[in-house]
């Protein structure tokens, strides 16, 4: 990292990775089976029609990092991205197909930290069989006691996450370095131009808290001096008590927070009472777990969503 992090206020974690055992389970067992009918080669019919074409096929589980590979990859790679679009990653259980894909991949790259259960369980195989594989949330900075999965939402650390697609890349295909090289330059150029524009658009502020859908913004609070207070816990397919509705309910009034965000793949009938109920307003803050397909047909990336979301900010906070 290329600078330390201040700690924000601890926001009590929920238990959310415990509905995805059995489905991990069930999913091992396919992978087993198929496996051992001899449906299974260590590169698949997608990661060798990559290979065919001269790309390399890479794996990512959510969009972030597909994102990432695609800007510093460019038409050397072929990026598959398992969640699809319009899937919450929290709860995007993976087909047998999906599994069988990331198995023929030359780059497989991970989050971690329990969005994608299935994908480090089976990420050791993966690696024995020769393929670079990286676990972002394991490179991220720890922020507090928790193990927050959306490590993507801090551009500092999305710029050494460029550099390490970029020296995966290296090592899988030395030929095109200068490519590589000169693709992460310019994507991490993109992330630093973003950063500093945060900085500049949330230095001057009169509010500092932030009432979010879900609790998936605790990167983006270290970063910036920023805290959430959040309707649901760390998984969005948590429903919050009432108690802690009628606590930030208390909170909002308190402080005079005038905006409770909103996201694009959670529902916002919680955050819309919450806003009626205390004379605030609603506006969009997306975690960018994944886009929608509309989203991807009308150009939006990981970079336009990060100014959109900090438009929003500046609203909400009353910045200057």
């Amino acid at each position: 990292m290329s600078e330390s992090m201040s700690e924000p206020q601890g926001i009590s974690r929920g238990v959310y990775v415990t509905y995805a055992v059995f489905g991990v389970l069930a999913f091992a067992l396919v992978f087993f089976l198929l496996r051992s009918a001899g449906f299974w080669s260590p590169l698949s019919d997608a990661g060798r029609g990559a290979e065919d074409a001269g790309r390399i096929p890479v794996v990512a589980t959510i969009y972030p990092w597909g994102y990432l590979a695609e800007r510093v990859g460019g038409d050397l790679v072929e990026v598959t991205i398992v969640t699809p679009p319009g899937a919450e990653p929290h709860d995007y259980e993976p087909t047998p197909r999906d599994i069988v894909g990331a198995h023929g991949a030359r780059l497989f790259l991970l989050n971690g930290n329990g969005i994608d259960v299935w994908a480090e369980r089976i990420e050791p195989e993966i690696a024995r069989a020769g393929a670079e594989t990286i676990t972002f949330a394991a490179r991220a900075p720890r922020i507090d006691a928790g193990d927050d999965p959306h490590v993507w939402l801090d551009l500092v650390f999305m710029q050494d996450a460029t550099a390490l697609v970029r020296d995966a890349l290296v090592r899988i295909d030395p030929d095109h370095t200068a490519t590589y090289r000169t693709n992460a330059d310019a994507t991490m150029s993109d992330l630093q131009d973003l950063d500093a524009t945060y900085r500049d658009g949330l230095a001057t502020c009169d509010l500092h808290e932030i009432v979010v859908s879900h609790d998936a913004f605790r990167y983006l609070d270290a970063r910036y001096g920023l805290t959430s207070l959040a309707v649901r816990g760390i998984s969005p397919v948590e429903e919050p008590s009432a108690k802690t509705l009628a606590e930030l309910a208390d909170v909002i009034r308190t402080k005079g927070l005038d905006v409770v965000f909103t996201e694009t793949f959670v529902s916002p009938k919680l955050s819309e009472t919450l806003a009626a109920e205390t004379g605030a307003r609603t506006l969009v803050l997306n975690p960018i777990g994944g886009l929608t397909a509309d989203e991807l047909a009308t150009g939006e990336t990981y970079l336009t969503v990060m100014r959109a979301n900090l438009s929003n900010l500046t609203d909400a906070l009353r910045c200057r």
